[in-house]
Parts: C-alpha cells; sequence; structure tokens
C-alpha cells in the first residue's frame, strides 16, 4: 500500500493477508495486516468477526478482519 510518511514522502507498507483462528469461539476468519504510518500510529484491535473478542492488539499493524464466505 502507497501512503505519504510523516515528511510528506510517498513510501510503500506492506500489506499481509492471513487466516486466523478466534482463542475465544475457534471460528477461522479472514485477516488482513497493514502497517502503519509512523507518526501517525493508533492502537488496533483484532476483534473476531463472529463473536466481538479480542484476540489482540498492536500500534504498528492495522487490523482488518472479515468472516469466511461459504458458498
Amino acid at each position: 500500500m502507497l501512503q505519504y510518511n510523516e515528511n510528506g514522502v510517498l513510501q510503500e507498507y506492506p500489506e499481509y493477508k492471513t487466516k486466523e483462528r478466534c482463542k475465544s469461539c475457534h471460528n477461522f476468519y479472514d485477516q488482513e495486516i497493514i502497517e502503519q504510518v509512523p507518526g501517525f500510529r493508533d492502537k488496533s484491535y483484532d476483534i473476531c468477526p463472529y463473536c466481538g473478542a479480542v484476540n489482540g492488539s498492536s500500534m504498528d499493524v492495522e487490523y482488518t478482519n472479515r468472516k469466511i464466505k461459504e458458498f
């Protein structure tokens, strides 16, 4: 992902997509992890999209979680 850093310079930040398992309800979900821009970081929580349990948090990355689509 391309974003401007704290100095106004365009920089690429890595993205990762994984499957995670909730520690509470044990359901699997899709997770996208994006590194946050230094200088503009907020606390992000790894929240299960099924039961709402918090599975972790970070000030370095941002979590985007989605239910796994069943066909």
